[in-house]
């Protein structure tokens, strides 16, 4: 379901697991289960979406939970994160992430510290977010562009606008050029 390159290691999340691959002496890829070597407790059916590489951790996204791995010590914390959709952005120096009917928080120090519970972000799917001139910028599957100030959003008017608001968006990406 997901995958993630970080130095000489391939992480991957899949059903019910999660962990790396990593090549030995003859080329041979090996696969390391986190789950397993670590004893990690799971929820039922759990599935990893998504992995994001911050600092010296890598994130791995469920649908219910992120689990974060300590590369240096390898040691993890469980964030209990429910959501639609296993979504987490990194933005400057922040991981942002949605819990779902309760608001945008941020990972700091291993525990999730809530940034806003405004309607934008308890009501909307957040499918993007970005640095644009030093501020965080969201995007909602409404099509709508936020930028965040402090614990408040507020709307960037665009000349798309009118055409966004009749489509779903379901993810978003920022160009080379910003």
């Amino acid at each position: 379901r997901s995958v993630k390159v970080v130095d000489d290691k391939i992480f991957a999340g899949c059903y019910m697991d999660f962990g790396f691959w990593q090549s030995d002496e003859f080329g041979n890829l090996n696969y390391t289960s986190l789950i397993s070597t670590l004893n990690i407790p799971l929820v039922e059916d759990e599935t990893f979406w998504n992995i994001v590489t911050f600092e010296t951790y890598v994130l791995f996204q469920s649908l219910d939970r992120i689990y974060i791995y300590n590369l240096q010590d390898t040691s993890y914390k469980i964030i209990e994160a429910p959501s639609k959709r296993a979504v987490i952005f990194r933005v400057g120096n922040y991981i942002y992430f949605q819990k779902l009917n309760k608001g945008l928080f941020k990972i700091e120090n291993g525990k999730s510290v809530l940034v806003s519970e405004q309607n934008i972000v308890k009501n909307q799917e957040l499918v993007g977010a970005f640095l644009v001139e030093k501020t965080p910028l969201f995007i909602t599957e409404k099509g709508e562009f936020y930028f965040l100030k402090g614990k408040e959003f507020s709307k960037w008017n665009i000349n798309a606008n009118s055409v966004l608001k009749s489509k779903i968006i379901y993810s978003s990406v920022q160009l080379s050029d910003g």
